[in-house]
């Protein structure tokens, strides 16, 4: 008869059963874990199959060139930048949350090429933005890799994306083509143009 006593009494007992219970704890935790996991990615199925309806268009395509000319529209032979999509709902006192929500495309992409994603965050009861910006090089490519040297230069790329500060020697990018300026230009037209929209609070 082995009693609690003698498991705590004799070593090599009591390591197995203590190795014993990590393993079946650790066994229930990635059984927990795998379930979680599948809950997660069936919710994001479903999500997905929701928000993915061609028939939903942006509120407002609009070219960038209207809110400031000096913004670049497009680079000939690159793919990238484009034109700007918004989504909002006219009736602001149903709005849930009335955050905003600003959608990047990654290198070389156009905000039209995502407007699923923001449709979701339409239905999640927030103002969205697809804003275009100089994505037309990869930085990572630019930088060449992702050491801890080519890391600092990645952060100063796309920093200058960002602030149109001259801070990277591998991309240049002036002022009215940085984020900052795009969205401020861009939240100015909109406030002046559909205040309904509630735009003004940003």
């Amino acid at each position: 008869l082995i009693t609690p006593s003698a498991l705590t009494s004799h070593k090599p007992l009591r390591r197995y059963v203590e190795n014993h219970h990590t393993l079946k704890k650790h066994d229930i935790m990635k059984q927990r874990s795998d379930s979680w996991y599948g809950w997660v990615t069936l919710a994001g199925l479903i999500l997905v199959a929701r928000c993915q309806d061609p028939t939903k268009t942006p509120t407002l395509v609009l070219d960038p060139t209207v809110t400031d000319s000096d913004i670049t529209r497009s680079v000939a032979g690159k793919p990238g930048l484009g034109d700007y999509t918004v989504w909002w709902n006219d009736d602001v006192s149903a709005c849930s949350r009335c955050g905003l929500l600003v959608s990047l495309p990654g290198s070389f992409g156009t905000p039209q090429a995502s407007t699923w994603r923001q449709y979701c965050a339409l239905q999640q009861g927030f103002h969205v933005i697809g804003l275009s910006y100089s994505n037309t090089e990869a930085v990572l490519t630019l930088c060449g890799g992702a050491s801890a040297e080519e890391s600092e230069c990645q952060v100063l790329a796309r920093r200058e994306a960002i602030l149109g500060e001259d801070l990277s020697d591998v991309v240049d990018i002036p002022f009215a083509d940085s984020i900052v300026n795009r969205l401020h230009k861009l939240l100015v037209y909109l406030g002046a143009n559909y205040a309904s929209g509630g735009w003004g609070r940003y």
